[in-house]
């Protein structure tokens, strides 16, 4: 399926763009339906992660992180299609896994993060990192105008795909990019269904599969790579990201403690509780 798509200033434009995108197809369809269940079973307890708020208060954010190896060797075939001439735009930048590495290599880097405080973190880490060349918007995706953001040579997202209208989001990211679109999206974890058991979900959050296929329906040109990262982190530390991220309560947590020592997946280190974990990440390349 190919878009005609109006050119201004060397930029494509929003209004143009939203009159051309095209109904929206079966995949489309189903990642609103899947995607709008999963928001629906976050209520109550268990935090929004796509919300300013959550990010806002998530105080130890910057300790998981440094555990977690993300984004590991997914990097790789990225840095390989930057070079000192490419500007890019990663859209849900946080603070930085992509966006730091890649400024590193690239003319220039425009990071879009809704969050105040993931903002804040990132700057701190880019005079950290000794990166000047990162500029920051603090916006949503859906929010902000093409004409604020412009055109760039590579747009990224890791991690961050959490609209309903994923098709309009897409063909954002396609009239913003001239030469690539990199997606970084979760193909899976280790603990996915014994969290689901504990916290009652019936519905799991879209993956990279129903993302790959919308993208073939959309007619594009994808590649699709994924990456395994294996870690380890403190036992504590684990157990207060499923207090804050999935609202578990103390017996929820004493459950999943039962089931991770069962598993074998507990181990002492300098007489600290540690927990083994895995993650797998689905990298997917658009082509334009």
């Amino acid at each position: 399926m190919k878009m005609n798509i109006v050119q201004r200033n060397g930029c494509k434009n929003l209004p143009s763009l939203k009159s051309k995108i095209p109904e929206s197809g079966d995949w489309a369809k189903m990642w609103s339906c899947k995607m709008a269940l999963w928001k629906r079973e976050r209520t109550g307890n268990r935090r929004d992660p796509n919300s300013k708020a959550f990010w806002d208060g998530f105080d130890f954010w910057e300790s998981y992180e440094t555990y977690t190896r993300y984004p590991g060797e997914l990097m790789k075939p990225i840095l390989e299609c930057i070079d000192t001439r490419t500007t890019i735009l990663d859209v849900g930048t946080g603070t930085g896994a992509l966006a730091l590495p890649m400024a590193r290599a690239a003319r220039r880097v425009t990071a879009l993060e809704p969050s105040s405080a993931q903002c804040e973190r990132l700057k701190r880490k880019a005079a950290d990192w000794g990166v000047i060349n990162l500029a920051v918007v603090e916006n949503t995706f859906e929010e902000v105008s093409m004409e604020t953001l412009r055109c760039h040579d590579v747009v990224t997202a890791g991690y961050c795909l959490f609209m309903e209208d994923i098709q309009e989001a897409l063909w954002k990211m396609h009239a913003l990019a001239r030469q690539r679109i990199f997606l970084v999206h979760p193909a899976g974890h280790d603990l996915m269904e014994i969290m689901g058991r504990i916290a009652g979900c019936r519905s799991s959050f879209p993956n990279h599969n129903m993302l790959l296929n919308l993208l073939y329906e959309m007619g594009w040109e994808v590649q699709s790579q994924i990456f395994m990262r294996e870690f380890e982190l403190p036992l504590d530390l684990q157990m207060n990201m499923f207090r804050y991220a999935q609202g578990f309560e103390e017996r929820q947590i004493e459950e999943m403690k039962t089931y991770l020592r069962n598993a074998g997946r507990l181990f002492l280190r300098q007489g600290e509780a540690w927990v083994r974990r895995r993650y797998v990440d689905a990298l997917l390349s658009v082509f334009r």
